[in-house]
């Protein structure tokens, strides 16, 4: 009995130091939102208010100063389409500095992927060819049922969203994954500091 719970309390010592070590070096994902997002809305509807413009990715892209695997760009808006609220999320093909395979989907332009809502309710599959607000787009594929707001979204180039929802050259939000982890105690303010500029 002492040998058991021994073996179980060494096993689970080392289970949790792994665990660390492991998130240690997986580093942050970071949420690159506009400054003067209103916050309150953005946390209710997951959705920043603001846009940015566009070129703030490749800006970051090209900034020595922080370590990431991954910079995807997005424009984010609710809408109605076919008198259902819909979620258009344009999305920027993925800046990977370290030649790592994308972690997100690459949209071809006229391309669209749909929520699993959007396409039961409005009987939409792949291969469907849609006017999306003026915009032609051909369905490549009806994304899994997620019980999120994934289901009700649909996803295209993010030069696509610009010109559907009349915002060229604007984005809300960079996504930045696996960030550098620092080991100071405040990572995120480090960050800030770094990304303020």
């Amino acid at each position: 009995a002492v040998t058991l719970f021994v073996f179980f309390f060494t096993a689970g010592e080392a289970s949790r130091a792994e665990t660390t070590r492991l998130m240690r070096d997986i580093g942050l994902n970071l949420r690159i939102i506009p400054k003067d997002t209103n916050m309150d809305r953005f946390w209710s509807t997951d959705i920043p208010d603001l846009t940015m413009p566009e070129a703030y990715v490749h800006t970051l892209a090209a900034h020595t100063g922080l370590s990431y695997s991954h910079l995807v760009a997005t424009l984010r808006r609710k809408t109605t389409w076919r008198d259902m609220e819909i979620i258009i999320t344009g999305l920027l093909p993925e800046i990977c500095p370290h030649k790592k395979m994308p972690m997100s989907p690459t949209l071809e332009r006229s391309t669209a992927r749909i929520g699993f809502e959007v396409a039961r309710t409005l009987n939409l599959k792949q291969g469907d060819e849609v006017d999306l607000l003026g915009k032609a787009a051909r369905i490549t594929a009806v994304l899994a049922e997620s019980g999120t707001s994934d289901d009700i979204q649909i996803q295209v180039h993010l030069y696509d969203a610009q010109e559907i929802l009349g915002l060229e050259g604007r984005i809300n939000e960079i996504k930045a994954l696996d960030c550098v982890c620092f080991s100071e105690d405040d990572a995120l303010a480090t960050l800030r500091r770094q990304l303020e500029p």
